[in-house]
């Protein structure tokens, strides 16, 4: 039996604070060990889709697909946040929640407080990812 998961590919930007690297790198390790994930947020025409909104012209942390049958899938964007406030919050959710989008996870580490141990950090993410 093939596996279709050795040396999967999930590129992860450098941007934003080390907790924010970490926790990105966090979410990447724990959608890899998911059955059949799918990672489209460097797919061309998502990428130029969220650049074009002005309230908020950013790009998602993560667009995670899962299939929930052989007809249909579930997407999420899942946004790694450190310094959330309901400003960014409210622009955030307006600009990612677009038809085709199941849900905007947010996953606040401000909420968590160990944040130098990260098995319990993976943990946290763990919780919160679909």
């Amino acid at each position: 039996m093939h596996d279709h998961n050795i040396r999967q590919e999930i590129k992860i930007t450098l941007e934003g604070d080390p907790l924010h690297q970490e926790g990105c790198w966090l979410v990447g390790q724990e959608l890899s060990h998911r059955r059949d994930p799918r990672m489209d947020v460097q797919d061309l025409t998502r990428r130029s889709a969220y650049l074009r909104f002005s309230d908020y012209p950013g790009l998602p942390d993560f667009i995670y697909s899962k299939p929930i049958d052989r007809f249909s899938k579930e997407t999420y964007v899942v946004e790694v946040e450190t310094n959330l406030t309901s400003g960014n919050l409210s622009k955030k959710l307006k600009q990612f929640r677009q038809k085709g989008i199941t849900d905007v996870i947010i996953i606040d580490l401000k909420q968590f407080k160990d944040q130098e141990n990260w098995v319990k950090l993976g943990a946290y993410i763990r919780e919160r990812l679909p």
